[in-house]
């Protein structure tokens, strides 16, 4: 439950410590946010009062302020989610089961042999490694859906930020420049994996981080490129350090990832004229950004559609199935002795390049997903009591579920909003209504010619997130986003990087930093869209010569 007090401050119910207020628990928590959506470092209990069907708010007792008794719930500087878009109404979306539907309906598409893009599939995981940077949403809190709880800004706080206290001591890690790494098991072991407590869990800030050994092996990578600029910039203070890396890592995702990503037009006017649908004014002074929840729960869940099936080649010696990369973590079971097998340690120039082979192309972004996320292992998605998101292992169907449990409009509604929004700039291609199931699977093609509501079909009322990746199949080829999606995604992250503090997209627009030599940077700003300052393989490069 949310509600806006008189002043402004959002006070919303806290039901991951206790459950919805009644006459039988009269005691609920609440969680307080300031006029600007930011996470305030106030708890408050409440005492519900029948009488006057009202609750009462109170201080926690002397401990507000505390933050042992704030970080473990709510991380400081975490937000509510923004909109594109007002919410929908749940009656004007489709049933859940319809969407469930369709999910499953997709299955009937993979299984076969991978169509790969354009470019490598280490910007799969480089994707999902900035998705945990930005957003995270819990499903223990289905009335409260709208909490993120990481920070809106591209800042690495997945990376620098506070470890659960109650992790157990590591074991066999390498501190270096503030963060650790793991040591590998086996012959050859070396310090190439996440740090670990004695019984395999990660000690690192999100845990999201160990779901696959992609993104793992990512946040390996993004360690060692922080340890490298520390042993590169040793007087530098610590500060310092940490900001060289933020920005250039920044410079990757700008220049390099949205750049093979992003419908060329798009990327080019945003990175010339600004924004036009997030957060169009250019300074964050008055009001910070919130991530925009159709960004979160559709648009950049794109990479879903980017995963193998199959690596043929993974570490020097090996390939791997996407189901043994899921294995090789804490909760898939696949660790020995609680590490990493050493012969498991990704090969970079195998997804990123800089090899004398050129590297494995990640997936197609379509409507064609690999068979293994279908049915994925139960611990990705342990139940929570009362949550409202569909109890199923198949991603599709749980991400269109999501869509609708957040309230996204459907994407017809969004793309006439995004459309309006684009005054003098390039027209937005919408897909026709026909266009949305043409060429699809008999099955797809039944779920979205299916009646919902009012007469209409899932294929006039597509959800974002399907819609997302049809149009990236129809207008790209599955090389990259459609008009719609890259708008949301360019804008959202393009935003994301100037909302943070010395990040390298200025109140005016201008990309302004200085890439370092000593790591493989060149130029000087400002930089403009054709420019390529630091990309993915300087930083894969950097962190290798480190180890």
């Amino acid at each position: 439950m949310s509600r806006v007090h008189g002043g402004g401050l959002h006070v919303v119910a806290d039901y991951s410590e206790a459950p919805p207020f009644s006459f039988q628990n009269q005691s609920p928590s609440f969680t307080v946010f300031d006029l600007d959506g930011r996470f305030a470092g106030l708890k408050l209990d409440g005492f519900y009062e029948p009488e006057k069907r009202s609750v009462a708010l109170s201080p926690k007792g002397a401990e507000l302020f505390l933050a042992e008794r704030l970080v473990p719930d709510l991380p400081k500087g975490s937000t509510l989610y923004g909109r594109i878009m007002p919410t929908a109404e749940p009656s004007e979306l489709p049933d859940p089961a319809a969407l469930a539907a369709l999910g499953e309906a997709m299955m009937e598409g993979a299984g076969g042999v991978t169509v790969g893009a354009h470019m490598p599939a280490a910007y799969t995981y480089l994707g999902q490694f900035i998705a945990h940077d930005l957003s995270q949403m819990r499903d223990e809190d289905p009335a409260c859906p709208t909490l993120n709880w990481r920070s809106a800004a591209l800042d690495l706080d997945s990376l620098f930020g506070p470890v659960d206290r109650h992790l157990q001591p590591v074991r066999d890690t390498c501190l270096s420049a503030g963060l650790r790494l793991g040591k590998t098991h086996g012959p050859n072991a070396g310090f190439d994996d996440l740090p670990r407590t004695r019984q395999g869990e990660a000690v690192i800030a999100d845990q999201r981080n160990d779901s696959n050994l992609g993104i793992a092996q990512f946040h390996v990578a993004m360690t060692r490129f922080h340890q490298a600029v520390a042993s590169r910039f040793p007087h530098e203070s610590e500060d310092e350090q940490r900001s060289i890396t933020r920005q250039h890592f920044q410079a990757v995702v700008l220049f390099d990832y949205l750049k093979h990503v992003i419908d060329p037009v798009v990327y080019r006017d945003v990175f010339r004229n600004g924004r036009a649908v997030v957060r169009p004014d250019s300074s964050f002074d008055k009001e910070p950004f919130l991530l925009p929840v159709e960004f979160a729960a559709a648009c950049f869940r794109f990479g879903h559609s980017m995963v193998r099936s199959e690596y043929m080649t993974w570490g020097r010696q090996n390939g791997g199935a996407l189901a043994r990369l899921l294995e090789l973590t804490h909760l898939g079971g696949g660790l020995e002795d609680g590490r990493l097998p050493a012969d498991w340690v990704v090969h970079w120039p195998n997804l990123a390049g800089g090899g004398q082979n050129a590297p494995i192309e990640a997936a197609r972004i379509d409507t064609h997903l690999a068979q293994k996320l279908f049915r994925l292992p139960d611990w990705m998605f342990p139940t929570e009591p009362g949550c409202k998101i569909a109890s199923t292992a198949n991603l599709a169907a749980r991400t269109l579920v999501r869509g609708r449990t957040v309230l996204i409009p459907n994407a017809q509604d969004v793309a006439a909003r995004v459309a309006r929004s684009l005054q003098g700039r390039p027209d937005l291609a919408v897909l026709e209504n026909w266009q949305i199931d043409h060429q699809t699977t008999c099955l797809v093609s039944k779920c979205l010619n299916a009646g919902i509501s009012y007469g209409e079909r899932l294929r006039e009322r597509t959800p974002l997130w399907f819609y997302t990746i049809r149009e990236a199949e129809h207008f790209q080829g599955g090389q990259r986003l459609g008009p719609l999606a890259s708008r949301i995604v360019m804008e959202t992250i393009h935003a994301a990087i100037q909302a943070t503090p010395n990040g390298i997209v200025d109140a005016h627009n201008r990309v302004c930093f200085e890439p370092k030599s000593e790591l493989g940077g060149r130029g000087r700003g400002p930089f403009g869209p054709d420019d390529c300052p630091f990309a993915l393989h300087d930083l894969i490069a950097t962190q290798q010569k480190a180890s």
